[in-house]
């Protein structure tokens, strides 16, 4: 646990100069791109599938997420 939480800190700090947009584009871009392909183009039903399938996202992919305020905190 310990280890995904300095994975997170460490993968923030470059995030934080960026929009939370940008940040989720960046961390979560291979999730997205993985479980959500009919999705692209649509920002509805992206939105919608990222948080259908957001558990299956990496963990640095969900804090983006949660940042940005796409999804709620654990």
């Amino acid at each position: 646990m310990s280890r995904l939480l300095l994975l997170c800190l460490l993968a923030a700090a470059p995030a934080a100069a960026q929009s939370p947009r940008e940040a989720v584009r960046t961390a979560c871009a291979d999730d997205i791109a993985r479980h959500c392909p009919d999705a692209a183009g649509n920002p509805l039903r992206m939105r919608a599938c990222v948080r259908d399938r957001a558990d299956a996202f990496g963990p640095i992919c969900r804090a983006a997420l949660r940042a940005a305020g796409v999804l709620n905190n654990p």
